[in-house]
């Protein structure tokens, strides 16, 4: 196995230690000391660099079962994260090499070579791991499709958004090349509409401001 320098042999995390009913609180997840884990054969070791709070957490904090299994109480809550490979024993990725995966809300994540995790670069000290997450992440890509693919949207169209979109809402802004995203948008209020005049490759809406009390 390689590793990249020292390791720490502890490690924070934050732990799902009831469910939320509502909002999610502080009461309802705990952070904690763990021991960092060592990759085995076919692993790898994942400093997150950034972590994902998606709209997808707070439905895996529910005991419904989705398209993934629920956070299971005392798990480390799941997310999407971006970082560097710090130790390997898995072909697919070398020391220091940039990757995306669905990791959790801790700094180290053991990796493997599937469906969760891409790698995205060599080496590069340069690459901007926070502004990858929040343009190619799921709400990034889940707009970009929406609008572009799916949605078809033109010069002069006008898209309605409901803030029940939530992040991907916001994400109007990937539409086009100089693209604003200057509608109000209430995150407490899921009936609250905005309307994006596309214009060019500028999008621009009329509100004002998120409101997210």
């Amino acid at each position: 196995m390689s590793a990249a320098g020292s390791v720490p042999e502890t490690m924070q995390r934050i732990v799902l230690r009831r469910r939320p009913e509502g909002l999610v609180t502080w009461d309802d997840v705990e952070l904690v000391a763990a021991p960092v884990p060592v990759p085995g054969p076919g692993e790898a070791l994942l400093r997150n660099e950034v972590l994902a709070i998606d709209a997808s957490v707070r439905s895996w904090l529910s005991p419904a079962r989705g398209y993934l299994p629920p956070v299971e109480i005392g798990e480390a809550v799941r997310c999407s994260s971006a970082g560097r490979i710090v130790a390997t024993d898995c072909g697919a990725y070398g020391l220091d090499d940039v990757v995306t995966s669905l990791a959790a809300w801790e700094e180290y994540s053991i990796v493997r070579d599937d469906i969760f995790t891409t790698r995205l670069s060599g080496p590069d000290p340069d690459y901007d791991t926070t502004g990858y997450l929040s343009l190619y992440g799921s709400t990034g890509c889940t707009a970009y499709i929406g609008m572009v693919e799916v949605g078809q949207v033109k010069a002069g169209d006008v898209v309605v958004v409901s803030a029940a979109a939530g992040f991907s809402a916001r994400d109007l802004t990937l539409t086009g090349g100089a693209a604003t995203d200057g509608g109000g948008v209430d995150l407490a209020a899921p009936s609250t509409m905005i309307g994006v005049t596309v214009t060019g490759n500028t999008a621009t809406g009329g509100g004002g401001g998120i409101n997210v009390d």
